[in-house]
């Protein structure tokens, strides 16, 4: 009820609208017990995730590679 609320006062809507209802409906239940294992391993079990999360992997070493390059040099 009280995400529902909030919502409504973000969108400007009613608590009531049908939206609403069917936005907080979705939503998964906050007694859900969430570890940072279980969180990766749903993060990387999607395709396109899983793809952002390499490419940034790669491009984040490769910052850190030059970096130490110029470093050295």
């Amino acid at each position: 009820m009280e995400a529902r609320q909030s919502l409504a006062r973000l969108r400007g809507l009613s608590s009531d609208h049908p939206e609403l209802i069917h936005a907080v409906a979705s939503l998964p239940p906050t007694e859900q017990v969430r570890t940072p294992l279980t969180l990766a391993r749903h993060m990387l079990s999607d395709l396109r995730r899983r793809r952002a999360f390499i490419i940034g992997t790669i491009t984040m070493i490769g910052q850190e590679v030059c970096s130490v390059l110029a470093i050295l040099q």
